[in-house]
């Protein structure tokens, strides 16, 4: 991984204890497809076991919707560069 945002709700005053926490990260692009979704998976599953709360965890090569580009850049605060 090299890079890390929070985003959405977790980042605004509407965090709650029900609400669940955005990620946005960012691979290595040589990075084989294997590793990719190995990492993937790791970090997700990580970030719910220390957070005790749903992550949904979002990929920077994945983003292809202007609309939600838009709206994640609102909010966006770096949590690992």
């Amino acid at each position: 991984m090299t890079r890390a945002y929070a985003f959405g709700s977790v980042c605004t005053e509407r965090f709650s204890e029900v609400s669940d926490v955005d990620i946005l990260i960012a691979f290595d692009e040589s990075l084989d497809p294997v590793q990719y979704g190995e990492n993937y998976f790791a970090i997700a599953d990580a970030l719910e076991e220390i957070l005790q709360r749903p992550v949904d965890l979002v990929t920077e090569r994945s983003l292809h919707n202007p609309h939600f580009v838009a709206a994640l850049e609102r909010t966006k605060t770096p949590i690992y560069e």
